[in-house]
């Protein structure tokens, strides 16, 4: 309700106003970033409970340039399926995924990360099937940079970004309150507790988005291959790289192999991968891994019983 008064408002207001308050505000740091700075400080001291959309990629810049010259265990790159490992797994890493991350992130991370001097004993990557695919269509690495004057303008004059500065409390430090979301210091997630009690439908499951990106993926560029394999052999030089192939839901991945069997041949070739410095692990197949539905949050992302059963087949 009263999100809805804020709009209704907004409908009401001339421009200027409008402009006047994303300028002043401008919670997406589109101009002004000393609100991604304030947020990225007060991460480095306390977790944070969040309950509005961040700019996450451009978050996590500004976490890798507070952390120049420092030395971790263990960074973990990856996409949303990956943001539970760490400290809701009990382990120590400094996360870095992004949701919907692709090759495009994996490679602008590890160039920042490189450009301030940061070392580590391992990284470890989400091996997500769409790493493979050239024209998957995230550009969301783009995201990394401050957008284009065309965006800005558009997001200035915007209601929508209007009522978004306008509405408080998008982020607090976490009180311990279990179900609020959480962005923990390390750069790991705890979901909100509806999406941790929801109990996700089968039609749900058996028609996830996951289905659509393999149905337009069959096949393979040679030169993206290669582009990508050169990527390993660079970051696997002189560090340990764990590639990690995390499971499907069972019903969820069962229409994938209905819709293509393709993903088979995904897993082959990232196994393919492994000697020296790679190693790889898991199985995009739960039956693989003995992975049951109780596992799964929904179609793609593990809980966190589900993500610590995973991590015991890398110990082992």
């Amino acid at each position: 309700m009263k999100k809805f008064s804020i709009y209704i408002l907004a409908l009401a207001l001339p421009i200027p106003i409008i402009i006047g308050v994303n300028l002043a505000l401008d919670s997406d740091g589109l101009i002004n970033e000393s609100y991604l700075d304030e947020f990225v400080e007060e991460l480095d001291k306390n977790d944070i409970a969040i309950s509005g959309p961040i700019p996450e990629r451009r978050i996590v810049k500004k976490r890798i340039r507070n952390k120049t010259g420092e030395h971790f265990n263990k960074i973990v790159i990856g996409s949303s399926r990956t943001l539970l490992f760490g400290i809701p797994i009990n382990q120590n890493v400094f996360n870095a995924s992004v949701a919907g991350g692709g090759y495009g992130d994996y490679v602008e991370i590890i160039r920042l990360i490189e450009e301030h001097n940061i070392t580590y004993d391992t990284i470890v990557l989400c091996g997500d099937p769409w790493l493979l695919d050239k024209n998957y269509t995230m550009p969301d690495y783009l995201e990394f940079e401050t957008p284009v004057l065309g965006k800005l303008i558009k997001s200035m004059i915007s209601w929508k970004y209007f009522i978004t500065n306008l509405t408080p409390g998008k982020y607090n430090s976490w009180d311990g309150n279990e179900m609020d979301f959480i962005r923990y210091k390390d750069g790991s997630i705890r979901n909100h507790i509806s999406t941790r009690t929801e109990k996700t439908s089968a039609k749900k499951l058996i028609n996830a988005d996951i289905i659509g990106v393999m149905r337009s993926f069959s096949n393979i560029d040679s030169t993206h291959l290669h582009e990508f394999i050169n990527f390993l052999n660079k970051i696997s030089g002189n560090t340990l790289v764990e590639l990690l192939l995390l499971p499907y839901h069972p019903l969820t991945y069962n229409s994938i192999i209905n819709e293509s069997r393709f993903i088979e041949e995904i897993e082959q070739i990232f196994y393919s991968f492994s000697g020296n410095n790679i190693k790889v692990f898991g199985s995009f197949n739960p039956t693989n891994i003995d992975f049951k539905e109780e596992d799964f949050y929904d179609a793609v992302h593990l809980t966190e019983n589900g993500l610590t059963k995973f991590y015991s087949l890398i110990k082992d």
